[in-house]
């Protein structure tokens, strides 16, 4: 294969990245959040189009516009914290993203996304919110809090979302596995019936 084609992908998707920073996260986050998705129900030999959607609407609206003005928001924030940036200014960017960010903007969002694509009841999504928002919560923090020091430690603003898209990608496998799509959850869902 010729190397230099993936070079030229590269500093062509970075290109977009640099003149259309909102439409290209947009997509990359929709195509990676749905991709994570299908790729738990194809191991469980499941399918759930309105899941499916659902998460393919939330990678792209987290991605896109939310993490947009999301990370914008936090680089201004940290500058205004932490002015002589360093350790002092990522400290300040992970803190509210683990205090601000996942548990009042992206967890709700997820949850709304999920109420209005897949049709739950008020009384449907507040039991999900009930029985999993802790635990996935902390799985939450677990997982990306590692991607979260590495993006905003060594990562410009512009490679931030895409970076987010992409580990979301092993995210939204591990979040499907967990709220239903895992073989573990449809094998216990089957007995039970």
């Amino acid at each position: 294969m010729n190397r230099a084609l993936p070079t030229r992908l590269l500093a062509a998707y970075d290109g977009l990245l640099t003149r259309h920073r909102l439409a290209t996260t947009t997509v990359s986050g929709a195509l990676l959040g749905g991709a994570g998705d299908v790729v738990v129900q194809h191991a469980a030999a499941s399918s759930d189009v309105d899941r499916t959607a659902a998460f393919f609407i939330f990678g792209g609206v987290l991605t896109g516009p939310i993490n947009y003005r999301w990370l914008d928001f936090l680089a201004a924030a940290s500058r205004s914290i932490a002015p002589q940036g360093g350790a002092a200014s990522l400290a300040a960017k992970v803190a509210l993203q683990s205090t601000v960010m996942q548990p009042l903007i992206y967890l709700p969002s997820f949850y709304l996304t999920n109420a209005l694509v897949r049709r739950w009841s008020v009384a449907e999504a507040a039991e999900h919110v009930r029985a999993e928002y802790a635990d996935t919560l902390r799985r939450l923090w677990l997982f990306w809090t590692p991607s979260v020091c590495f993006a905003f430690g060594v990562l410009p603003l512009r490679l931030q979302a895409v970076f987010f898209a992409g580990v979301g990608f092993a995210w939204n496998v591990v979040l499907s596995a967990y709220n239903g799509a895992g073989p573990q959850r449809v094998a216990s869902v089957s007995q039970e019936q």
